[in-house]
């Protein structure tokens, strides 16, 4: 979708994601992407430490990594424009 610009992706799944507002699956991802990102997710696992429950972050992350992973594969086939169909 970005191209040779990756960094724009993130930018660009948003603008596509935005226009099917309708849409619970591309709703819920809009909404929580930032949890899985980089940034986040250190401030997670550290606030599961303190609070005596890594058993639990690990649960956690296990659910996120598949419900992840359908959004990805869900955005690849429906926003690239090579893959979509020209009536």
């Amino acid at each position: 979708m970005a191209g040779d610009r990756p960094e724009r992706y993130l930018s660009l799944w948003h603008a596509q994601a935005s226009r099917r507002r309708s849409n619970p699956f591309l709703y819920l991802s809009r909404h929580t992407e930032f949890l899985i990102k980089r940034c986040c997710m250190p401030y997670l696992v550290l606030a599961f430490a303190l609070f005596g429950a890594t058993y639990m972050a690990f649960i956690g992350a296990a659910v996120a990594a598949n419900i992840v992973w359908p959004i990805v594969l869900y955005s690849y086939f429906s926003f690239d424009p090579a893959r979509t169909h020209h009536d």
